[in-house]
């Protein structure tokens, strides 16, 4: 809704129902047949302002809820149901648009809470899940992108992001969320040919690049918890050769890519299961090929 030519309002909700039934079917140890059940409803509302003191900026600001029941999947070690998770956002920020609308940049503040959010139970395994009391997340975001000749576009983003359990009876109050970096960011660049019997061909080049992150949570009693520690941060470089044409045939458009994902084949970790045993490690050199003709 407009309610000045520089002033916009927005809202809107999402309404959930949803119930869960899990069986527990007899077997040689346990002949009884068990079944727990639950549902819930839920309303969650969306709202934001966006105001515009001059035609290339705007300043905007969000509230949002969040609502999402536990996968079926997950189990505790009691054979318990988990209760669903909820949501808090809050952000706020400036857009900017330069040069005829060639370069956009914004600029954005957030804050996040959770609760009920699912995590490996640190006593039973992980097969098993244990609920925390509630998370919390907050910090910055930057973002660019444009054209910065005829054929040479960039888009680069960094995030600063402080993400901790503030609430909770077994996981320490005030520690880092584990596979949360501090710092993360991207910058991709392409470039192509507007001239020529090679008119179309591109390529494209990048880094994606993550600080240092935890690798477990920290328990109130340590005991309660393998010893803390650390993923190492990594920059990641990934490049794309692109061929368009369009009117190939009439009405179509033709693209054709070549994907190369870690150009450097480096070793590096991409996060955990919130355990020592299980660190996942980011793919090798990947190359993937991709032909698409669209018809309009």
């Amino acid at each position: 809704m407009s309610l000045l030519d520089n002033l916009h309002l927005h809202g809107g909700g999402r309404f959930d129902y949803f119930k869960q039934i899990r069986t527990v079917r007899p077997t040689d140890i346990d002949p009884t047949q068990t079944e727990q059940n639950q549902s819930d409803i839920a309303f969650s509302p969306s709202v934001g302002v966006t105001y515009q003191p001059w035609k290339p900026i705007a300043l905007f600001a969000n509230y949002t809820e969040s609502f999402s029941p536990q996968a079926g999947g997950t189990r505790s070690f009691a054979g318990t149901l988990f209760d669903p998770e909820r949501g808090k956002a809050y952000e706020g920020g400036v857009k900017f648009q330069f040069f005829e609308d060639r370069l956009r940049a914004r600029v954005a503040a957030f804050h996040i809470k959770k609760k009920n959010v699912l995590s490996t139970d640190p006593l039973n395994g992980f097969e098993f899940s244990v609920l925390t009391g509630e998370q919390r997340s907050q910090g910055i975001e930057f973002d660019v992108a444009g054209r910065l000749l005829p054929g040479w576009d960039i888009i680069a983003n960094y995030a600063y992001i402080d993400a901790r359990i503030t609430k909770d009876l077994m996981f320490l109050e005030g520690s880092r969320l584990n596979n949360s970096a501090l710092h993360q960011g991207s910058l991709w660049t392409t470039y192509f040919l507007q001239e020529g019997p090679l008119k179309g061909l591109g390529a494209g080049v990048g880094m994606y690049a993550q600080g240092k992150r935890n690798g477990t949570f920290q328990c109130t009693d340590p005991a309660n918890c393998a010893a803390p520690f650390e993923l190492p941060g990594y920059v990641r470089m990934d490049a794309a050769v692109y061929y368009r044409k369009p009117e190939i045939f009439s009405r179509t458009n033709l693209l054709a890519a070549v994907n190369f994902t870690n150009v450097l084949d480096q070793r590096y970790f991409t996060g955990t299961l919130d355990i020592r045993e299980v660190v996942y490690t980011g793919a090798p050199l990947t190359i993937i090929g991709s032909l698409k003709l669209e018809y309009y």
